[in-house]
């Protein structure tokens, strides 16, 4: 694991912390700070999430284009990280391959 993903978790997994110690003090003693609190720390935790979201994208495999025809239409799907793509038509299979090998670069 690289120190940018560690990183990474340890900062979403510190806003889980803070967003459940914050809510469940705030609702205990019935105080609409912290609960208010809780709520801006889940913005935290959603960057946090973008974050590692970024930091992984160093790492992410890209799978080559793969056509095959479903009934009438020609599709090309490939998958970079944690994305999946498609593309489909009615055209030369070969052609939307090609097309798909140049997106996916």
């Amino acid at each position: 694991m690289s120190p940018q993903r560690r990183t990474a978790l340890v900062s979403v997994a510190a806003a889980c912390v803070l967003i459940s110690l914050k809510l469940a003090t705030g609702l205990a003693s019935g105080s609409l700070g912290l609960v208010s609190e809780a709520v801006h720390s889940g913005t935290d935790l959603v960057a946090a999430l973008l974050t590692l979201f970024a930091v992984e994208t160093d790492s992410f495999n890209i799978e080559p284009p793969q056509a095959e025809a479903v009934r009438d239409v020609n599709v090309a799907y490939w998958q970079s990280g944690w994305v999946a793509y498609v593309l489909s038509g009615t055209g030369d299979q070969k052609e939307l391959l090609s097309l798909a090998s140049r997106l996916s670069r």
